[in-house]
């Protein structure tokens, strides 16, 4: 049986959400507090995964001597989803010896080395995303961007809410003391990871004369010069290394300064990821319709920049009510800001050099992140037997607040205005939705090689 290509790419998104979600920082954030781990490795996971997506500029010398996008990403996409076999493997050597011997497992190294592969397949993944970005960009017509993001993220959402929902019942499980509930969870990603790479093989590849790699890369002095991507570049980066400044510490923070159980910190992710699941059809519709999206990326940037001045002044017994309620907002938040934020990157990447545009925005955002991430390592080491952690949250607001209000002029005029998507009265099913727009655009879906029919 054969389906849409955009049917295939919901549904591989949503396994391959699953699979970032359960083998994802915010887990292992958690994990680390609760075991009592010490906090500097906690800070090196967070940062060397994303130091390792600067990877993708020698990637992009190796995407251009490629003649298919398809074979390219799902390469890069195996191996980098793969080689989460090995630390998982050891953990349950490792726990079987452990009830064997009567010894203690050795959790350190083995977090030691789950830093080790997760930076390494930051650098595998970091490849295919610029690929599967390129190839997306070519696959799907300008008119239908935001709804396909849209639909998309509705799939990611609704994924994440459950796979939250089902890892919050088995996290906390352990066997004979051991915390076996996320080698469990581990093992569950790896599988929804290499589903999502088997599903990702039946879409279909572009056609030569659709895309081919450019015979010359680019400079970054060149790619520089344009101006409107310039300005989203500046623009994201600084907003991307605001957030992380603090967003990877909360699970930590909860698990290790708290000590609410993991379970509790899973139900939240899956609020945040309940809110960003309702609203992603609202931001969609209202995407394709605008002539400006600098007013939805400022309203989102700043709500999101109130999360972290939360903390300075609720208790432990407090947050356990106020906590549910602001990640769920969050994820409201962050779902127009990141549909807005990627609709605006896609307007001004020209399809031409669109691999040189994206590996250098990637990288950008994962330098970055990582320079987000160990600022806010950094000033919880240095003032967290005087301060807790009042002077993170202070700093990460502060500089969100400052990148929404005094950066988002960047963004002012530089806006594309296409013509808005028709309107329709009801939300219709994705069937509905693929047809009407195949008949859009028969032309550009004709010219990429794809069938309009589901």
């Amino acid at each position: 049986m054969s389906y849409h290509p955009i049917t295939l790419l919901c549904w591989e998104a949503a396994f391959a959400m699953a699979y970032e979600t359960w083998l994802g920082s915010s887990y292992l954030s958690a994990v680390a507090g609760k075991l009592k781990l010490p906090f500097h490795l906690v800070v090196f996971l967070m940062a060397l995964p994303w130091i390792g997506s600067l990877g993708q500029l020698i990637g992009l010398k190796l995407l251009n001597n490629i003649s298919s996008l398809k074979k390219y990403t799902l390469t890069m996409a195996l191996i980098a989803r793969g080689i989460w076999t090995l630390p998982l493997t050891l953990a349950y050597i490792w726990g079987e010896q452990a009830i064997k011997t009567s010894t203690a497992f050795p959790y350190e190294q083995w977090f030691i080395l789950i830093i080790f592969t997760a930076t390494l397949s930051s650098i595998f993944a970091s490849t295919s995303t610029v690929a599967w970005m390129s190839w997306m960009r070519n696959l799907i017509s300008t008119r239908f961007q935001g709804r396909f993001l849209s639909i998309r993220h509705q799939f990611i959402m609704g994924t994440l809410i459950m796979t939250n929902l089902l890892a919050s019942f088995i996290i906390d499980w352990k066997y004979q003391s051991l915390n076996a509930g996320f080698l469990m969870v581990g093992f569950l990603g790896l599988i929804a990871g290499l589903t999502s790479t088997s599903i990702l093989f039946r879409v279909h590849d572009l056609k030569n004369s659709n895309w081919k790699p450019s015979t010359q890369t680019l400079s970054i002095r060149l790619l520089f010069k344009n101006r409107g991507f310039n300005r989203v570049l500046i623009f994201s980066s600084a907003f991307h290394c605001a957030i992380f400044t603090a967003a990877p510490y909360f699970p930590y923070y909860f698990t290790h300064e708290l000590n609410l159980s993991m379970g509790t910190v899973t139900f939240w992710i899956a609020l945040s990821s309940l809110g960003n699941f309702l609203a992603a059809g609202f931001w969609g519709k209202k995407i394709d319709r605008a002539h400006s999206l600098t007013s939805i990326i400022r309203g989102c940037a700043l709500k999101l920049s109130f999360s972290p001045l939360l903390y300075l002044i609720l208790d432990a017994r407090t947050i356990l009510w106020v906590a549910p309620l602001e990640y769920f907002m969050n994820g409201m938040a962050w779902s127009g800001f990141i549909l807005a934020l990627t609709t605006t990157l896609f307007r001004h990447c020209p399809k031409s050099h669109s691999p040189q545009y994206f590996s250098l925005y990637s990288a950008s955002i994962g330098l970055s992140s990582a320079i987000g991430i160990l600022l806010g390592g950094s000033l919880v080491h240095l003032f967290h037997d005087s301060f807790g952690f009042s002077a993170l949250w202070i700093t990460a607001g502060a500089l969100r607040f400052g990148t929404a209000i005094l950066l988002i002029g960047l963004l002012k005029n530089q806006d594309i205005r296409i013509p808005a998507f028709s309107r329709v009265r009801k939300p219709a099913w994705l069937s509905t939705q693929l047809a009407k727009q195949a008949k859009a655009s028969s032309v550009e879906e004709k010219d990429s090689g794809i069938s309009a029919a589901p």
